[in-house]
């Protein structure tokens, strides 16, 4: 299944920050590619503050970082 709208969803953002959230919407992309826009549960900071995203704000993540849980 690849429309993931509603579910409860881990993943990696940018290659490296695992987050969890709910699936706002999925998008099939330009090439066949898939991407899920995640509303955060958890807001994070890394990178002394340069990369920050506060609880309640979407992410993009692609199909293959994501996992539903």
């Amino acid at each position: 299944m690849w429309n993931l709208k509603g579910k409860r969803v881990k993943g990696i953002y940018i290659g490296m920050i695992e987050v969890t959230g709910v699936v706002e919407e999925t998008y099939a992309n330009y090439g066949g590619g898939v991407t899920h826009h995640v509303i955060l549960d958890e807001g994070f900071s890394v990178f002394d503050g340069r990369i920050s995203r506060p609880k309640g704000d979407v992410v993009l993540i692609d199909a293959n970082d994501v996992e539903v849980i």
